[in-house]
């Protein structure tokens, strides 16, 4: 439940600040979307403008300086006009004359298509056409032979037209500079229209985001900080805690409606957990008691089988010393009987031991592995038939080699720097006393190594025991741990098949894990046990 209530006020979490980042994500891009659109606009319009006027002034510009070059051009070809007297020569003299006019035309049309200076061009065209009269009077006095008055009127009218003519193309050219200083200011007052608009955009979109704020937290800020507050009281465990928003048609409303439902819900389990657990707690008692009473039952039975066994095995024992000379099948009887009697009190034994894992006092010390193993080796030599050992130290390793039996040779490999384990003594001695029993009783026909090594991390202390012997079947690994449970017939190795099983309940009782491994029968096996550090 303190899991649901620490994910339930994640999500609302989350959701209030998607919520905003989402709002306010929107609004900045509607923000910069305009800003965008204004700039773009202004600059489109800016740039028009600021072209065209230069477009304009540059063309009026040449144009006017070409049209005040054809005059003064014309005005020389009119002067030779008039000095001229070779008819040839006057007729050649007017055809220039008409194409330089042509050309003050042409540039003529070209200058007035502009609309934006109509009153600065009536008064050129004024002057154009006083000096189109002037060349047409010109003419005909040449025609009339009077050169004189000609050459007069050349030197004065012509004159005259030529500099008013001249004034007007200086003004024209100050009217196109006035246009580029208006251009300029133009940009320039634009740039601060644009400066302007983009502040009231940006102080529009602040009150609308402030506004949005304000309503984003009356609407959903606070409903799901309200929510929060009665998901921490979950968490500490107040399930009469509901959740209350002002619009219960809203989305907000719908996930309160859900939040209550499941609390509701919660709060019917929780007391029927409670029920159930109080249930449990009994029944727990009972088992308890159940388990105390089994364990003396075993306790009594094997008591009340040790007696009888013992008062056999005497009998037995004194019946081969008197008989002696007996029969051979009377000896095989009574060894029959011998070799039982003692298979009964090993069974007890392990079953005795079996029965006190549960009860002994958990009193765990930090023990060093190899004193475990000098300690279990030791008791292993009447039961196992060992005998004496020796150590060797080799770079990183111990090596033990000991005699099983009078001359078969075998060796305890162990890591030097194996962590020290924290456990119950005695019990951990048992577990290793089954590991290397099982080793020499499984052992194959080429010489027992066993290997012990030793891993400390995490937390956890991780110890392998790894033989060369007839290995087992990947299918039985798991089942070795059972209870009575044996891969092989008792003729051919002896054994109750409660070791392994004491081991598992060891372990377990640590806190611990074991396991076996093996790649098949002839590929030796490991055992795996992993206990807490501390």
């Amino acid at each position: 439940m303190c899991i649901m209530s620490d994910v339930m006020m994640k999500n609302f979490f989350n959701l209030r600040v998607s919520t905003q980042l989402a709002i306010q994500l929107f609004l900045i891009i509607i923000m910069i979307c305009s800003v965008v659109g204004i700039v773009f606009y202004a600059k489109r319009n800016v740039n028009y403008y600021y072209e065209s006027t230069i477009e304009a002034v540059t063309h009026n510009q040449r144009l006017a300086n070409h049209i005040k070059k054809l005059i003064y051009q014309m005005s020389e070809q009119l002067g030779e006009y008039i000095a001229a007297s070779d008819p040839a020569q006057q007729e050649a003299l007017k055809e220039e004359i008409h194409q330089t006019d042509s050309l003050i035309a042409e540039y003529e049309q070209k200058l007035f298509a502009d609309e934006d200076q109509l009153t600065l061009f009536a008064h050129v065209r004024s002057e154009f056409a006083k000096w189109h009269g002037l060349k047409e009077e010109i003419f005909l006095l040449k025609r009339s032979n009077d050169v004189q008055k000609a050459m007069y009127v050349l030197n004065t009218s012509g004159k005259d037209i030529c500099a008013r003519f001249e004034i007007l193309i200086q003004v024209l050219l100050l009217h196109d500079n006035a246009l580029l200083n208006h251009m300029h200011e133009y940009i320039a007052s634009g740039f601060y229209k644009l400066l302007y608009y983009i502040a009231v955009i940006v102080i529009v979109m602040f009150i609308v985001l402030l506004f949005m704020m304000i309503v984003i937290y009356n609407s959903i800020v606070t409903p799901l900080a309200h929510i929060k507050k009665v998901a921490e009281k979950v968490k500490a465990g107040d399930y009469s805690s509901r959740v209350q928003v002002g619009n219960d048609k809203s989305e907000l409303g719908h996930v309160a409606a859900v939040i209550n439902n499941m609390l509701d819900q919660i709060e019917h389990n929780k007391q029927g957990s409670d029920g159930i657990i109080s249930s449990l707690d009994n029944l727990n008692c009972r088992l308890q008691l159940k388990n105390s009473e089994m364990e003396d039952f075993v306790k009594v039975i094997a008591h009340d089988i040790k007696s009888p066994l013992s008062t056999i095995e005497m009998y037995g024992d004194l019946l081969q010393r008197e008989i002696g000379h007996s029969p051979e099948r009377v000896l095989h009887d009574i060894e029959r009987i011998q070799a039982n009697t003692r298979r009964l009190r090993v069974l007890v034994d392990d079953l005795t031991e079996y029965s006190l894992v549960g009860s002994v006092e958990l009193d765990k010390k930090n023990i060093p592995v190899q004193s475990i193993i000098e300690d279990v080796l030791g008791l292993m030599g009447k039961k196992e038939s060992i005998n004496q050992y020796d150590v060797i130290i080799e770079n990183n390793t111990i090596k033990m080699t000991f005699l099983i039996g009078k001359t078969e040779k075998a060796m305890l490999c162990l890591d030097k720097s194996l962590p020290d384990l924290y456990a119950v003594p005695s019990q951990i001695s048992q577990v290793f006393m089954n590991f290397f029993s099982n080793a020499i009783k499984y052992r194959s026909e080429k010489p027992l190594e066993i290997h012990v090594s030793g891993t400390l991390g995490n937390g956890e202390t991780h110890l392998v025991f790894t033989d060369n012997g007839r290995g087992i079947n990947p299918q039985y690994t798991k089942k070795i741990f059972d209870m009575c449970c044996r891969l092989v017939a008792l003729s051919e190795v002896e054994g109750t098949g409660i070791g392994l099983a004491m081991v598992k309940k060891i372990i377990e009782r640590h806190n611990g894990r074991v396991w076996a491994e093996s790649k098949g029968e002839g590929h030796g096996a490991s055992f795996h046990i992993i206990l807490p550090a501390q």
